[in-house]
């Protein structure tokens, strides 16, 4: 995984353990949350340190207290490497090697939080791309707006890809539309249930915003 990926999910997610204040267990430095991700290795090494603490409760019951105690005595190297293949394996369905260099950061933000949406935000992007001539109509043309990344929506990454070697603005310009359809997909989701998902939207929002000044 490129530094510059390890190096946002750190700047974005954070670079100590903790627990937000709306969510039911411990999140690691660069933001694997343990509530969804159970299974992830790096779970396994901060309860070897809860145990050397004399602690042994469920790390969803850990205080502030048991939370800095247990990070103060992590190794960083060991947290970085395992936070690193977590999401080497997590992320191989965001085929970021297909997306220009630019908007690598971006897609992985995106596709940690919604794998699905993210995918359609990408092919919004291309379908958008296509209208406004930046690549052939033909390119473009990739079906269903998904979130499934098929042939075609694969295709079309290629060709991006290939442009924008040589082409930077047409790389920002593909990450602006990303992010900007994003945008758009969560106002949507807010909009269909605003009691339930309304109070997220103004950090969705900043992080996409966040994203864009990258």
């Amino acid at each position: 995984m490129a530094s510059k990926l390890l190096q946002y999910l750190y700047r974005a997610e954070g670079d100590k353990l903790h627990r937000n204040s709306n969510e039911k267990d411990i999140t690691t430095p660069g933001g694997i949350y343990k509530f969804v991700h159970p299974d992830a290795k790096i779970f396994d090494y901060y309860n070897s340190l809860a145990r050397k603490l004399g602690n042994s409760k469920d790390s969803s019951k850990w205080s502030e207290s048991d939370i800095h105690a247990i990070d103060s005595i992590s190794d960083s190297t060991i947290v970085a490497s395992l936070v690193e293949e977590f999401y080497k394996e997590y992320l191989a369905g965001a085929k970021l090697d297909l997306l220009p260099d630019e908007a690598q950061v971006a897609m992985m933000s995106m596709y940690t939080n919604s794998p699905k949406k993210a995918w359609k935000s990408v092919q919004q992007s291309i379908v958008d791309m296509g209208k406004s001539n930046v690549i052939p109509s033909n390119i473009a043309n990739i079906g269903a707006v998904d979130g499934i990344a098929g042939r075609k929506t694969e295709k079309a990454l290629r060709y991006i890809l290939s442009i924008s070697v040589d082409d930077t603005i047409c790389a920002y310009y593909f990450e602006a539309l990303m992010l900007s359809n994003m945008k758009t997909l969560y106002a949507r989701l807010a909009l269909s249930n605003f009691d339930k998902y309304g109070r997220y939207l103004k950090g969705w929002f900043n992080r996409m915003d966040f994203l864009n000044r990258l």
